[in-house]
């Protein structure tokens, strides 16, 4: 597997706190805990586990996106970074996809989540305007076949 990863998996209830934990460093909001909880627990959450510990996770919404698979969000521990857990945790959405490609987004400011999208070599599909104020939102896909 990937340098600095043990492991992706299915996260459990068990898994929260550090879902909670690391989507808190990613963004200072607790508007998204209780939906956090509801991937967690719906299934829609896949952890990545290094040094005995969560180190990031990603949320799938299966057929949610005109249909298609979408990966909503993906939080890597910043201590964790730039080691191999972001493409892991991508690669195991890819291959888990219940549709013939998957899609994901990233705002044009967030230049950490736009690399790994070129690393993994997703391909750009469009931008959509008006959801963050002067930040459009860049949308990729990834073919699953």
């Amino acid at each position: 597997m990937a340098k600095g990863t043990d492991r992706v998996r299915a996260a459990t209830t068990s898994d929260l706190e550090s879902v909670l934990k690391i989507a808190k460093l990613a963004s200072p909001s607790s508007e998204r805990d209780s939906w956090l909880t509801l991937r967690v627990e719906s299934g829609e959450c896949l952890v990545s586990e290094g040094q005995s510990r969560v180190v990031g996770f990603v949320t799938l919404a299966r057929r949610s996106f005109f249909g298609r698979d979408f990966i909503e969000l993906l939080a890597v521990d910043p201590d964790c970074r730039r080691k191999g857990v972001g493409g892991a945790l991508l690669r195991r959405c890819v291959n888990e996809a219940t549709t013939s490609a998957i899609f994901v987004s990233a705002n044009r400011s967030n230049h950490t989540m736009l690399n790994l999208l070129r690393k993994e070599r997703w391909q750009f599909s469009g931008e959509l305007e008006g959801l963050d104020e002067g930040d459009p939102e860049l949308v990729f896909y990834r073919s699953t076949d």
